[in-house]
């Protein structure tokens, strides 16, 4: 487990996460407070998200990490896999040889500011690059500045592009179009 040291002196744990484990009970939770939240207001409920979590965890070519506190509580996680598992990606961007999808990455809300989202970011480019990956795609809500931030101005990304979305919010509308920008780098 690699191991890093906050600004305000917590200590935060970056390691695996591991199909059956009991850290993904947690993690499901986080994953459902994290979106209801500004701008994502999304709707889910966390024994779904929990199986969906599983499932990423028993794909072969998945990269599953979780930040743990002091205390060796999950406080947050970034999930990746082959952008094959995302073929309408895939045919827009027409990149080569063996691309990572960053799916998600979420923190719960008393870790935030504690760079720990920075902490996963460089985990899962560390880990990708163990793993084969020559490139990174990460498609996130144009009104997230914190993974724009993380991936344009840390790590060189760029914006491929641009599009519209649909999420499952909160409001009484049940869909509210939104915009997600899709960025692009090397690893």
């Amino acid at each position: 487990m690699l191991r890093f040291l906050a600004e305000n002196a917590m200590s935060y744990k970056l390691g695996p996460a591991h199909p059956g484990s009991k850290e993904l009970e947690r993690l499901a939770v986080i994953y459902a407070e994290t979106f209801a939240e500004s701008p994502w207001g999304e709707r889910h409920d966390p024994r779904q998200v929990q199986k969906t979590l599983q499932h990423i965890l028993d794909m072969p070519d998945a990269i599953f990490l979780m930040a743990l506190d002091a205390d060796s509580i999950p406080v947050g996680a970034m999930v990746g896999f082959s952008m094959d598992r995302k073929p309408e990606l895939c045919a827009r961007m027409m990149l080569r040889g063996r691309v990572l999808f960053i799916d998600e990455l979420f923190v719960v809300a008393s870790a935030r500011g504690n760079g720990v989202a920075a902490m996963l970011v460089a985990g899962m480019i560390s880990s990708a690059k163990i793993h084969g990956f020559h490139q990174a795609v990460v498609s996130t809500s144009i009104h997230e500045p914190v993974v724009r931030h993380l991936f344009l101005d840390h790590h060189g990304f760029t914006v491929a592009f641009e599009e519209d979305y649909i999420g499952r919010h909160l409001l009484p509308a049940a869909v509210l179009p939104t915009r997600r920008v899709v960025l692009v780098g090397s690893l």
